[in-house]
């Protein structure tokens, strides 16, 4: 059963201490620093709580919609970020220094999620009189494939996203949305051409060649992926 917002509240000099007490689970709430100051937990009016569900992916495939609808639920409450990807991106940028190349040893991003994961839950926040009465929640379809834009720097990290979740938040909930894959990867292909033309950069290098391999590879796989007949049934041959 996914883990309700809860206390005792920690204060943010307790944050190392309780990650290795093995104290800091879903739903944990901590009080944040806030113009300056850093208030009691006594009468600090809002925290932020550690998500009890994490909808993991993939993408393009209705996560936007599931986080919509989860968040008309009263005792349901979204990150603050339409996705926070903080375990494949928020965790590089704690790294001391960051870190170019392959990430091969799991120490270095501990060491960055032991120190910064305060900054993560700060993206949960839930008024004081509703711990208890709510989960949080966020959706980053990140976490289930690879992420280019950081693998020219610190490729390797999505392998250690499982590890991290559970290392933070043993008690998560995630949910995983699949598609049909042609659907998807239609969708994709659409997306990134999109994106290209609001850019300005040339579209066929950027959306199946040299740097999307993965696009090239699923659209040339079989016939018929970018040529739906009406209903959905797949055309002949592009």
């Amino acid at each position: 059963m996914a883990k309700f917002t809860h206390g005792p509240l920690l204060s943010p000099s307790d944050a190392t201490s309780a990650y290795d007490a093995g104290a800091v689970d879903s739903g944990t709430c901590i009080t944040l620093p806030s113009g300056g100051s850093t208030p009691s937990p006594a009468t600090v009016p809002a925290v932020s709580c550690l998500p009890s569900l994490v909808c993991v992916g993939m993408a393009k495939a209705g996560t936007d919609e599931l986080r919509g609808w989860l968040s008309l639920h009263p005792n349901l409450s979204s990150s603050t970020d339409r996705e926070v990807q903080y375990f494949n991106h928020g965790i590089f940028r704690a790294m001391p220094g960051g870190v170019v190349g392959p990430v091969h040893h799991r120490s270095l991003l501990e060491a960055a999620l032991r120190t910064s994961w305060s900054e993560y839950a700060a993206r949960f926040p839930v008024p004081r009189e509703h711990i208890g009465r709510v989960l949080t929640f966020e959706k980053s379809p990140g976490y289930a494939r690879p992420q280019h834009n950081l693998s020219r720097v610190a490729n390797g990290i999505e392998r250690h996203v499982p590890f991290l979740m559970r290392r933070l938040m043993p008690s998560v909930r995630l949910v995983l949305l699949l598609r049909d894959p042609v659907a998807l990867v239609r969708s994709r292909f659409v997306h990134c051409l999109r994106q290209a033309g609001r850019q300005r950069r040339p579209p066929l290098p950027s959306c199946g060649g040299a740097v999307e391999r993965d696009y090239e590879s699923m659209l040339t796989a079989g016939a018929g992926l970018l040529r739906l007949e009406p209903g959905g049934a797949a055309g002949g041959s592009p």
